[in-house]
């Protein structure tokens, strides 16, 4: 089987997928009484989920798998052997495609995502090269401030460097925090408190490695459109669902709104890099969380939402329905060449005109048998049939009678071994 019968389905499973898991993550977020957290989960699983369920049906064995042709009426009649699958009953939509323009295009699919993984690669080396002269904070009261605050999470061993080249604080795999020291020391106590704990928040949710992810995904299967839209809003909401556990530590939303305004400032164009969450980026819509701060007086802590909750809940039965759903790729026929037309018409022509010779030859045979049969008949009814030359002349009417039907069974050999050949069952 070629590449492209073998991945096309796959493909055209995961955009079904795809689709279905992003209008249900769509819908659960305009829920307003879902909390910022919980969206977060929902976009989460619309990313990553249908991965996980074109590939569990793909692999999922079939049942009922129609067979084309007398093959079917001989399965219909055997009985089957196949031990009863858990699956459920899929629903298979047949699409007829080529063998070479469904290899064309997987081949094609394959060349994009390797094409978007070595963008991956060079994001995370201009994000790398950014961050190599980055250093411990030596500030004593930054110190202190993000040493109170990392006891109230649920984190040990967490370190925090500076780097002037970042334009925003973010987060570095599982246990760093990299800040702008010299934009972070003039923000007062309050403004500095609230923007450590959003940065605690992401080391706490585990941004650091989800954030690489989306991105690996993002650029390898840059060609499904919803991808982009939804880690779009995975990383929105993944922003606001920090605010949320922000706000609800240090019970002062306006000095986290004051702070998003200062390092916007101070940032620019500089918008940080979507394999790392920063506080500051051009998809944490800076607006919106501000004005939304703004107008909060408190954040209960529940917001945070850092139990399984609604996303994960809601996105399984999601995926048990999606498992009766796949794609599967029928070759289409093809239209043979007027070439191989003449040839194929050339060579049934030939084959006719050997089995014509072959028949009148067999007829010549059977012909002659009878008649040297009833030649000797003729001869052994004469007076003195086997004296002189009457038994030599017998004895040449049967040779060549055998030579006659040595001939013959030959013949019917191979009648019979091309008739076997040719035979469809």
């Amino acid at each position: 089987m070629s590449v492209g019968v073998s991945t096309w389905p796959l493909l055209l499973t995961y955009f079904a997928h795809a689709a279905v898991w992003a209008s249900v993550a769509a819908l659960g977020a305009r829920s307003r009484r879902s909390s910022f957290a919980a969206r977060h989960r929902l976009w989460k699983a619309a990313l990553f989920g249908p991965l996980l369920s074109a590939l569990l049906v793909s692999v999922s064995p079939a049942r009922d798998v129609a067979v084309p042709g007398s093959v079917a009426g001989a399965a219909a009649t055997s009985p089957s052997r196949r031990a009863p699958s858990a699956w459920p009953r899929r629903l298979e939509l047949p699409l007829r495609l080529s063998t070479p323009s469904s290899s064309a295009l997987a081949w094609l699919a394959l060349l994009g995502a390797v094409v978007g993984l070595v963008r991956l690669v060079g994001s995370a080396a201009a994000l790398r090269r950014c961050l190599q002269d980055r250093r411990p904070v030596t500030d004593p009261r930054v110190v202190r401030r993000f040493e109170l605050l990392v006891g109230q999470f649920a984190l040990s061993r967490v370190s925090l460097t500076q780097c002037e080249a970042v334009g925003s604080p973010l987060v570095i795999g599982r246990r760093e925090v990299c800040v702008p020291l010299t934009v972070l020391s003039g923000l007062c106590d309050e403004d500095c408190d609230a923007v450590l704990a959003h940065e605690l928040a992401h080391l706490e949710r585990g941004d650091g490695w989800w954030f690489p992810l989306v991105g690996a995904v993002q650029h390898a299967l840059w060609f499904q459109p919803l991808n982009h839209f939804v880690a779009s809003r995975f990383r929105r909401t993944a922003e606001h669902a920090c605010d949320d556990r922000a706000v609800a530590l240090t019970r002062n939303p306006l000095a986290l709104g004051r702070a998003i305004v200062r390092l916007a400032e101070a940032a620019g164009n500089r918008s940080g890099f979507a394999l790392a969450p920063a506080i500051v980026s051009r998809e944490s819509e800076l607006r919106s969380r501000v004005r939304r701060l703004v107008k909060t007086t408190t954040v209960e802590e529940a917001s945070a939402g850092r139990g399984m909750g609604m996303g994960w809940t809601s996105a399984v039965p999601v995926g048990l329905a999606l498992a009766a759903l796949s794609f599967r790729v029928v070759p289409a026929p093809r239209t043979p060449s007027v070439a191989k037309l003449q040839k194929s018409t050339t060579t049934t022509t030939t084959a006719q005109s050997a089995d014509a010779q072959e028949s009148a030859r067999m007829a010549e045979l059977v012909k002659r048998d009878q008649q040297l049969t009833a030649a000797l008949e003729r001869l052994s009814h004469e007076p003195g049939a086997w004296r002189g030359g009457a038994s030599v002349r017998a004895l040449e009417l049967e040779q060549e009678l055998r030579h006659v039907r040595a001939s013959e069974a030959w013949l019917e050999q191979r009648f019979v071994a091309g008739w076997s050949a040719n035979d469809p069952r």
